[in-house]
């Protein structure tokens, strides 16, 4: 079930540190299920994390949201560089 968009809100206000490191999350990425994991995964990536994961992100078919809710485009070069 995707996340409501006042939910992702909330949990990158609430949020004091991302997942991957102690600097406040940048943005929020929704990973959808996948094999062995029946269900969606959310991350928090703070900005410097998020640009570098940013192509696998593309690829794995994540949503990305910033802290105002709003989807994160992705780059036309990550788009051509996966086809």
């Amino acid at each position: 079930m995707r996340q409501s968009q006042s939910m992702t809100n909330e949990i990158l206000r609430m949020a004091s540190r991302s997942c991957c490191c102690s600097a406040r999350p940048a943005v929020i990425a929704i990973m959808p299920a996948a094999p062995g994991r029946g269900h969606e995964t959310d991350l928090l990536l703070c900005g410097h994390h998020f640009r570098a994961s940013r192509d696998a992100l593309q690829v794995a078919g994540a949503s990305v949201y910033d802290r105002a809710g709003t989807p994160v485009v992705v780059p036309a070069r990550v788009l051509l560089a996966a086809s």
